[in-house]
Order: structure tokens, then sequence, then C-alpha cells
């Protein structure tokens, strides 16, 4: 997963998958499902690479983590270094993963906050 391409595709079909999935089940919002599908990715991917780590294969690149994290899956990633104790000791990887964390709960609080605003803008009456 080295190229642009790849990692949108992975934007996408979690996107995709995250409609398909509010259409079967409607009672969970979009969002829900592609947060939940971005943590699970997110600590599957963690573990991969743990395993890779500790049989000596091919690792997975930090920036993919990072970007993983990055488009939602950053509780995935934390479940990834508390439960399997993974990348836990290098430094400028937990502080890069903590900056991501930081910026989606101010995101995550600002949306939260401004829901008549942003309905509003969108034109949506509810």
């Amino acid at each position: 997963m080295c190229c642009l391409g790849v990692r949108l595709l992975v934007l996408f079909g979690l996107t995709g998958v995250s409609f398909l999935l509010n259409w079967a089940v409607p009672t969970v919002p979009v969002l829900g499902w592609y947060a939940l599908q971005a943590t699970v990715f997110a600590f599957m991917l963690m573990g991969v690479d743990a395993y890779a780590a500790r049989h000596e294969r091919k690792r997975t690149p930090e920036t993919l983590l990072y970007y993983v994290a990055g488009i939602g899956g950053f509780l995935g990633t934390w479940l990834g270094v508390i439960v399997l104790k993974h990348k836990r000791a290098k430094k400028v990887f937990v502080g890069i993963l903590t900056g991501i964390s930081f910026l989606w709960i101010v995101v995550i609080w600002w949306v939260a906050t401004h829901q008549e605003a942003i309905f509003s803008f969108l034109g949506v009456n509810l």
C-alpha cells in the first residue's frame, strides 16, 4: 500500500461500504459505520505490522499507519498501541498519533457544538 491510488481506494472503499451497511441497517448512521470500519481496519493493520515485526517480515510503512489514523482510524491505532503493545516505545509515532487524535477530537467537538449552523448552511430542516 504505497501509492496514492491505493490509499484513495481504501478511503472510497470504506465510504462505499459504510453507505451499503447504512442501507442494510439504517438505524446506524453512515458516519457510525465509517468510524467502526476505520477503527477495525486500523487495528488490523497494526496487528499485521506487529506480527511482521516479531517474525522479521516486511513491515507496514509508518506513513500508512498515520494515513489510516488520519482518515478516522485513530481509535484503532491507539488500540493497537495499547492492546498489542506495538510501537509504544517510538516516541515520534506516539507523538504524531497524539496530534492526529487531538485534531479529530477538536473536529468532532466543533461539529457536535455547531450542528444547527451546519444544517442551516446545508439547507437541511430538522
